[in-house]
Parts: C-alpha cells; sequence; structure tokens
C-alpha cells in the first residue's frame, strides 16, 4: 500500500482498479475505434450518395444508426429515378413508425400506405432516439421483415417487386420530384452500410450484426464501413461501388459504435461457404461448400465430412479405409460386419470373401471356421472336390473335407468308395467282389446288393461273403 493512503481509501481505489480490468478483458480483442458517417446535425442538409446499385430479388439492407429525432419524417435508404424522382425502393421512418415502399411512381411518402396498400408497409416499431440500434430490412417472394437489434420488428407483404433499374441510391434524404435530395433528412450516425443480393435469415441477420465484414461475405453486394475514402468518397469494401459525400455529410472519427472487426471466415455462427452449415454447426471448411458435416469422404486428401480424418483412416482397425468400407457397405466401427471370425480387410484382401456374408460359399461352415478350423476353402463349397460339401462332411459324416478319398457319397451298394488300387478293409465286400457274385449268380439275377428278393437268398448271399472273406484271408480266393 502506498504511504499515506488510509486502509479504506486503499481498499476502494484497488476494488475499481479490478473492476476496470475486468471491464477491459471483456472487450473484444478485435473491437474496431470506427468511424461513422455524420447526417444532418443541425440545420445542416446533406446524404450519402451510394450510385446505381444492383442487388436484385430477394435483397437486404442494413446498417447501425443513432437517431437525433424520430418525429415527422426521416429516411434511411432510398432507390429513386433520379429524371421522373419515382421511388423503386424507400425505407424510412415516419410520424412514429416503420414505413417501406416499392415502385411509387408518384406519391408522397405519406400518402402511399392508404393510396397505395398492395406495395407498401406502415408499421409501428421499436426505434428510439436514446442508443444506437441495428437495423436490418429484408425481401423475398413478396414477404418484407425488418429486425431492430436482431429481432423482428415489423413485417408484412407486397404485391410489387423493386425493379431497381438504374435508380440511384442514397442514404439519409429523399427526394420527391423536387429534383434536390432535401427532404426526409436521417439525423444522426450510420455505419456498416450493407446491401445484400439476397434475403438473410433471421438468424444470418442477428449473427453478423455485431462484426464489420471484410466485403467478401457470400451475397455481399456492397458495403460501407466509413473507414476508407477520399475527399469526398467513401469506398465499398467489395471493391465494386463508391459513395459520395453531399452537402454537409461527412465521415468522422469518433464513433458511437463499437463493433467487431472480422478478418473473413471467422464469424462461426454465419454460412460462409452456403453449404447448410455454419463453424458452429460443425463445419471445418467455410472456405469449400462441398465439405460439410455428413458430407460424403472422397478420395482427395481432405476431411469432406468433418469427422476429423480424411479417406485413409480405418476406424475400425480392420485394414480398410471407411472410405472403402463406405464403398462395399461394411460397418465403419465393426472389424468383423458379418461376425464370420474374419475381419473385413482379410476377407477383402487375403481370401478374397465376402465381408457381408459368414459363409460366402453356402456350405454350411463360415467363412473364419474354414479358415482357422479346417483349412478348407471358404470360395469353395466342396474343397477336396468328393462330391460332399465341406459343412456336410464335417458336420454329417464326421469325414475330412480336406481328403477326397473318404467322402461318403451314395451309391447302389450304399458303401463308401474304395478306389481303384488294394483292398483297404478285407472285411467288407466292396463292388468288384459284387460283381463276382452277381456272376456266380446267374449273371446279375441275384439282388445282393439291393433288398433281398426272399430270406432264403439273403441268408445265401450272406453266406457266400463271408466264405469268401475267409478264403481271402487264407489266400485260397485268387
Amino acid at each position: 500500500m502506498p504511504v499515506g493512503i488510509p486502509d479504506v481509501t486503499w481498499a476502494v481505489l484497488r476494488l475499481g482498479l479490478s473492476a476496470l480490468l475486468v471491464s477491459v478483458l471483456a472487450l473484444p480483442y478485435d473491437a474496431r475505434a470506427a468511424k461513422s458517417l455524420k447526417l444532418n446535425s443541425g440545420s445542416s442538409i446533406g446524404h450519402l450518395e451510394l450510385g446505381v446499385l444492383s442487388p436484385g430479388t430477394p435483397f437486404t439492407v442494413e446498417a447501425w444508426v443513432t437517431a437525433d429525432d424520430l418525429s415527422d419524417k426521416h429516411t434511411l435508404f432510398e432507390a429513386v429515378d433520379t429524371s421522373t424522382f419515382s421511388n423503386s425502393f424507400y425505407l424510412g421512418w415516419i410520424d412514429g413508425g416503420w414505413q417501406v415502399e416499392f415502385e411509387d411512381d408518384d406519391h408522397s411518402e405519406r400518402n402511399t400506405c392508404s393510396d397505395l396498400p398492395g406495395q407498401s408497409l406502415c408499421a409501428s416499431g421499436s426505434l428510439t432516439t436514446s442508443s444506437a440500434h441495428h437495423v436490418a430490412l429484408t425481401f423475398s417472394g413478396g414477404s418484407i421483415a425488418i429486425y431492430v437489434d436482431g429481432v423482428l420488428d415489423a413485417s408484412g407483404t407486397s404485391t410489387a417487386t423493386p425493379s431497381f433499374g438504374t435508380d440511384t441510391w442514397v442514404l439519409g434524404a429523399d427526394s420527391d420530384a423536387s429534383g434536390t435530395f432535401d427532404g426526409g433528412l436521417w439525423m444522426g450516425e450510420l455505419e456498416e452500410v450493407r446491401v445484400w443480393s439476397r434475403a438473410l435469415s433471421s438468424d444470418e441477420v442477428a449473427c453478423l450484426m455485431d462484426y464489420s465484414l471484410t466485403g467478401s461475405e457470400r451475397g455481399l453486394h456492397a458495403l460501407w464501413d466509413m473507414e476508407t475514402g477520399a475527399g469526398g468518397s467513401v469506398m465499398d469494401l467489395t471493391g465494386s461501388w463508391s459513395a459520395s459525400l453531399v452537402g454537409s455529410a461527412n465521415v468522422s472519427a469518433s464513433s458511437t459504435f463499437s463493433l467487431m472487426a472480422s478478418s473473413g471466415l471467422d464469424v462461426t455462427c454465419f454460412d460462409y461457404d452456403g453449404d447448410g452449415y455454419s463453424g458452429d454447426a460443425g463445419d471445418c471448411d467455410e472456405s469449400d461448400a462441398t465439405v460439410y458435416p455428413g458430407a460424403t469422404e472422397l478420395s482427395d486428401g481432405i476431411d469432406n465430412d468433418c469427422d476429423g480424418n480424411d479417406e485413409t483412416y480405418d476406424g475400425d482397425g480392420d485394414g480398410l479405409t471407411d472410405l472403402e468400407e463406405e464403398a462395399l457397405g461394411t460397418d465403419v466401427l465393426d472389424e468383423d460386419t458379418d461376425d464370420d471370425g474374419l475381419t473385413d480387410g482379410d476377407e477383402v484382401d487375403v481370401y478374397g470373401t465376402d465381408p457381408l456374408r459368414e459363409d460366402s460359399d453356402e456350405d454350411g461352415l463360415t467363412d473364419g471356421d474354414e479358415v482357422e478350423e479346417y483349412g478348407t476353402n471358404p470360395n469353395d463349397p466342396d474343397t477336396d472336390g468328393g462330391g460332399v460339401s465341406d459343412g456336410k462332411e464335417v458336420f454329417e459324416q464326421g469325414t475330412d473335407p480336406t481328403d477326397p478319398s473318404d467322402d461318403l457319397l451314395p451309391d447302389d451298394s450304399g458303401l463308401p468308395a474304395e478306389g481303384d488300387s488294394g483292398d483297404p478293409d478285407p472285411d467288407r465286400v466292396d463292388p468288384d467282389e459284387q460283381t463276382a457274385l452277381k456272376g456266380a449268380y446267374g449273371g446279375g439275377g441275384c439282388s445282393c446288393h439291393t433288398a433281398a428278393s426272399s430270406s432264403k437268398g439273403a441268408l445265401l448271399v450272406g453266406a457266400f461273403a463271408m466264405m469268401v472273406s475267409w478264403w481271402r484271408r487264407q489266400g485260397q480266393w485268387a
């Protein structure tokens, strides 16, 4: 504590300094010490002539304003044919409320709402002289909306659509067939005057109103921030127009307004590229309309869908990139989509099986069982070519699905096929022996290999077969 300052006084000073520091830190770091357009203070007369603008329809106009007086008639925007002084567009505050008119050929603004009700809007509003306000008007498809400080203040419809043509746009004054712009003067300050070639949404109006923009924003037709100019001109930041100061209108270095200066693509509530997503909504690249949440991932090295990864990412670690899995229809978050025991990547790259089917060859064994347990081919239903499917060999016959010699095939004997060399089982009558038996009983008249014709015949055949077997074991049968 400094010497000589009482404790109470020092405590108050410290509290005040702390509050000041907090308030300074709370200010936006990029707040701009702005200039503003000063119009018609006292008895002076002046306006800003914006030039021949052509925003088309739909369109939006907006500005930050202060009003020294709101009685009588005060003009914000007017687009006028300087040869006939007919208005294609007018926005002003008349007798305590808003007035908008389109394509007014020869009517005074005060008479428009009664004379041309389908082409005008007259409505009460919340504008005051006590503070600065942001004012915006949007027009689209016959619908008019006026916003004050980002909130809808008045609305209506019009059967007329402004053509603009070669009309001159004027800020802060009106001309009713007098040849001069000396009526309906706006008295106060204006800044960040914008004209858009599209109708901003209510969210966009509220989003952008506190920012000083760059002039490159999507759909921005003209922008005067009152910062750039020389002599009697004020430059438009889009680079297309130049406004002229007329009469007492002047640009002052002092300003009532404090806006945050945008450097471009940094207003996160605004959809710069028109893809339907702002930065706040998850758009990871506001300079590219093909990049947004849910977009199709492309093979271009870019994170198209804003999930934090490009097409080389393999989310489930199965050896396939997410882009490849999307093309195949497999699950990007499941390494084994069909639950057959093989990863999707191995099925595609190693075994050539279908990662969406657990049994690619439909032989009764899953692809994983064929590869990992039985050593069979998951793409061939009969790996050993023995005539019996792999699944039937495993589950029904109990034979080896990789050995063709043990496949149990249905034949006339009802016995296994033996092959051509040797007799692996001398206790069993093989087909050759059956043929010999048939010859011994009259060239096949005996039905020894099928149902016996009589119990006696069956007994004789059985007895003879046993004798043949015994003789072969004794080496007495050729």
